[in-house]
């Protein structure tokens, strides 16, 4: 499966949450002048700073992919959120971080001044950290959706960002701000803009793509107008699909889509797709009632289609592999010991 465009948007949303943070704490932050003061100095009036980044990264990332595709209120609900617990994510990393700082930091202090090793138990530390940082706020843009499967799967990615975040601040970052800075100005400033904007970048990218490979299938909408091109995760026992803004795909342009339109319910083997009373669903442009849906799958709902794809196209591969029972050939699913409408043994 491919998720490439939502990863990437929310990257582009991640980075603009970092830049948004830098912008906010930049006039109260400033350079430690040596290790030693690092590690010794009090921490305390920073935990509010990196509390507004938490804050900052899951603000932009929940709510302005939801805002791209004109979803206003669920913008605004995902927004408030993913900013409440990246708030409280962000306080919580940065506390652990000053405990895995004080950890590495007779390693760090025992090293001589700005040596090799010194400065790899320094990147080794605040990798650590923003590892922590990262798998927070992944926890809390996967929260999102109320999906515990989709918040352990963001979480996961939001820590391989945050861990490369931390390697890219420490490595490269230094000599790129320098760079920005021209020589005209404090350098310091420009290694944070490059750090904390590439941090939102990671965890938004890694956040997507573990979603992605993870979870056990999605929805790509691909006739639609306006939203031709959106990608929906689909990682819950039940989905719904409609109009309104609290359904978990929805398709707000469509007039010819009820509030809520049909249901997609995980059975063990696969997704299978219910509509509503009285609401018309197709697939690959045949009527349905309940379909097992398999990989590739066509569905049609008012005037909008919708691309199924899954991980698991054998499981979920209708006809053939379906038992069917003996005694009132109704379909069961492969792996069924007996048959779920009249209890024969199959």
């Amino acid at each position: 499966m491919r998720l490439h465009g939502r990863a990437l948007a929310r990257a582009l949303f991640g980075a603009i949450g970092g830049f948004v943070a830098w912008v906010v704490v930049e006039p109260f932050t400033t350079d430690v002048a040596s290790i030693r003061e690092l590690f010794e100095g009090s921490q305390g009036q920073s935990l509010p700073l990196w509390a507004f980044v938490g804050a900052a990264f899951g603000v932009a990332i929940a709510g302005l992919e939801e805002w791209l595709w004109g979803g206003r209120q669920k913008a605004f609900q995902n927004a408030a959120i993913a900013g409440v617990l990246g708030l409280i994510g962000g306080a919580i990393a940065f506390a652990l971080g000053g405990v895995v700082f004080s950890a590495f930091g007779s390693l760090v202090l025992s090293a001589p001044e700005g040596s090799l090793a010194q400065r790899l138990w320094l990147i080794l530390a605040r990798c650590v950290t923003w590892t922590m940082v990262g798998a927070l706020l992944g926890l809390a843009l996967g929260a999102t959706r109320r999906s515990w499967r989709g918040a352990a799967h963001a979480s996961l990615g939001g820590a391989i960002g945050g861990f490369l975040g931390g390697v890219f601040f420490d490595t490269l970052a230094p000599f790129l701000g320098n760079a920005l800075t021209l020589g005209l100005a404090e350098p310091g400033w420009g290694s944070r803009l490059i750090g904390l904007t590439l941090m939102g970048a990671l965890i938004g990218l890694f956040g997507a793509l573990t979603e992605q490979w993870l979870a056990p299938a999605m929805l790509k909408v691909i006739s639609s107008g306006r939203m031709e091109g959106r990608e929906f995760i689909v990682d819950k026992p039940l989905v719904s699909i409609g109009r309104d803004e609290r359904c978990d795909i929805a398709l707000y342009y469509d007039r010819d889509i009820a509030m809520r339109h049909a249901t997609l319910r995980w059975d063990g083997d696969g997704y299978v797709l219910i509509p509503e009373p009285q609401c018309p669903v197709f697939v690959n442009r045949q009527p349905v009632q309940t379909r097992r849906l398999g990989d590739g799958d066509v569905i049609t709902v008012g005037q909008t289609q919708l691309l199924f794809r899954t991980r698991f196209p054998a499981l979920v591969a209708s006809g053939a592999q379906e038992k069917r029972c003996p005694h009132c050939a109704a379909p069961n699913r492969p792996t069924a010991k007996f048959c779920h409408r009249c209890g024969a043994k199959l």
